[in-house]
């Protein structure tokens, strides 16, 4: 009987060590990190408008007026992210990149004017996200996260 008394403490003590938050070989699900998305929209250039912001020199990256009818689409503008429920899961704002080259190369009235996009704080929740940017006209473009983190282009006009 003596060695039966002292098998079981011994017991008790070998398994103590093997719980997880009360439960045996259970390991702790990570919690996924927010992610941040980046990207670019253009939009058409206003040709008289931007002239006179090109120093006589147009060249990239140089400050660029949109086209009217695009006045939502300028420094500071707000862009959303919703999940697959469509609830507004994160908010950035677009930063200027200035003048591009528009889709035929390097011609001044063919230039476009570029946005960044930058948004932070995307919580891994979903399959599928909506990225909004502009006026309630505008629409939304659905992406996956792998498609957010790589960077995504939008066109308008």
């Amino acid at each position: 009987m003596k060695s039966a008394a002292l098998a079981i403490p011994v017991l008790i003590f070998a398994l103590g060590g093997c719980a997880v938050d009360g439960q045996v070989g259970a390991t702790p699900t990570p919690t996924p990190e927010p992610f941040s998305a980046s990207g670019t929209i253009t939009v058409p250039m206003d040709i008289s408008a931007s002239l006179p912001l090109q120093d006589g020199n147009p060249t990239i990256g140089n400050p660029c007026v949109p086209q009217a009818g695009y006045s939502d689409i300028e420094s500071g503008a707000q862009v959303t992210v919703a999940n697959a429920a469509g609830e507004t899961i994160a908010v950035g704002q677009l930063s200027p990149n200035g003048l591009q080259n528009g889709p035929s190369g390097d011609a001044f009235y063919q230039s476009v004017c570029e946005f960044a996009i930058s948004v932070d704080d995307i919580p891994p929740t979903s399959k599928f996200y909506s990225v909004h940017v502009g006026n309630t006209n505008r629409g939304e473009q659905t992406f996956t996260a792998a498609q957010l983190k790589d960077g995504i282009a939008l066109t308008l006009g």
